[in-house]
């Protein structure tokens, strides 16, 4: 079997996703890696998306350099656009298949990934090259949720089902979406030392934070390629997806809704 990956990214490039990603930030998604930046270092960033975590790393890594990867070609262009409107010359983008990176052993102080190897059906392959182009004492920083330990409240027989359905979709083709409780324990296997595992949890206790996230779910029932990949072959009905949605709707109006999702986050080092 191939080791190469290809695109696995379920939910698709559609302005509904971009919206919501380009939310992101250094301090809020990779804030536990701050301390261990400095500013001459050479960081990758894998599966920078739209960029705005990538281009927020500017602030902090003045005199160095960062790369980040893409397997869609769009997304580096996004994050291309949002360096120039930031000012952030030390860039360097690359299409690239985190699978087989195009880079020499040993040429990174860093490299990280937010919410990407959760996409990775083969994400052991993805670490050891992670591994690979880090330098010796170097350090790995991944940060990833795990979807499947959601707390949700009103917990209904309906929107655990209506949650379900998204994990069963977005995992179709070998994702992990539990693979953030998992990954001190996979850094370890794979050789890294000293791993410290933290973890975030974002929360939507608010109208406002509801109102984002359940606009994101509709907006992923609509245009999301495991959506339109679904309708095309018959796993699911336009009349289901619309039920779908009447029940996070119908969630969304609760004055009581609660949504708290755990982000697990992980530094682990090369040995020398």
């Amino acid at each position: 079997m191939s080791n190469v990956q290809t695109n696995n990214y379920k939910y698709g490039y559609k302005d509904f996703m971009i919206n919501f990603i380009n939310k992101r930030t250094v301090e809020q998604e990779a804030g536990f890696l701050i301390p261990y930046l400095r500013d001459d270092i050479k960081l990758l960033d894998c599966g920078c998306g739209p960029g705005s975590i990538t281009v927020g790393f500017g602030k902090y890594i003045k005199n160095g350099e960062i790369f980040a990867i893409d397997i869609e070609p769009s997304q580096l262009e996004l994050t291309k656009k949002l360096a120039n409107e930031e000012g952030i010359t030390n860039i360097h983008l690359e299409k690239a298949d985190i699978c087989d990176l195009p880079f020499k052993d040993n040429t990174f102080d860093i490299v990280f990934s937010h919410a990407f190897l959760t996409h990775i059906p083969n994400y052991r392959k993805a670490i050891q090259e992670m591994k690979r182009v880090l330098k010796p004492g170097g350090i790995i920083a991944a940060r990833d949720p795990a979807f499947k330990d959601v707390v949700i409240y009103p917990d209904t027989s309906e929107i655990i089902n209506a949650w379900n359905f998204r994990l069963k979709m977005l995992s179709s083709a070998g994702a992990d979406f539990s693979i953030g409780k998992k990954l001190r324990s996979i850094l370890s296997e794979e050789g890294f030392s000293d791993v410290v595992a933290s973890g975030t949890a974002t929360i939507r206790g608010n109208k406002k934070e509801l109102d984002y996230y359940i606009d994101f779910i509709i907006g992923e029932l609509s245009e999301s390629t495991y959506i339109t990949t679904a309708l095309a072959n018959g796993t699911i009905t336009e009349e289901e997806i619309q039920e779908y949605k009447n029940i996070w709707t119908k969630f969304r109006n609760n004055p009581g809704a609660f949504v708290g999702i755990i982000y697990c986050q992980v530094i682990g080092y090369k040995s020398e």
